[in-house]
């Protein structure tokens, strides 16, 4: 095997090596893990009335789940995940998540 030949392998090796390091990050994780350990209850946090009430309405586990899509931008997925909660329609759920995340950011 020539020097070129190595030093070409080398560089593949080494760009595949950052490269999956990228990809197979748990960065996502990690942020869920830092949210899990937070010691402030998401329900807390949320004061205002109609908010209030949208939060006293959920169970505890799906109130933080969909703290935590909104938290990260994940709008579309709060709302479809409070529709399935809720079995309410499309233009409530967006209202509620709207108003929700008013409070949560």
């Amino acid at each position: 095997m020539s020097f070129d030949t190595f030093i070409l392998a080398l560089g593949c090796l080494a760009l595949g090596f950052v490269i999956g390091r990228k990809v197979g990050s748990s960065g996502n994780k990690q942020f869920s893990r830092i949210e899990a350990e937070s010691p402030r209850p998401v329900r807390s946090q949320i004061t205002t009335g109609a908010a209030a009430q949208i939060a006293a309405a959920l169970p505890a586990q799906e109130l933080d789940e969909i703290t935590m899509l909104i938290r990260r931008g994940r709008l579309l997925e709060a709302i479809k995940h409070y529709r399935s909660v809720t079995g309410q329609g499309l233009k409530e759920s967006k209202d509620a998540i709207d108003l929700l995340k008013k409070e949560v950011m």
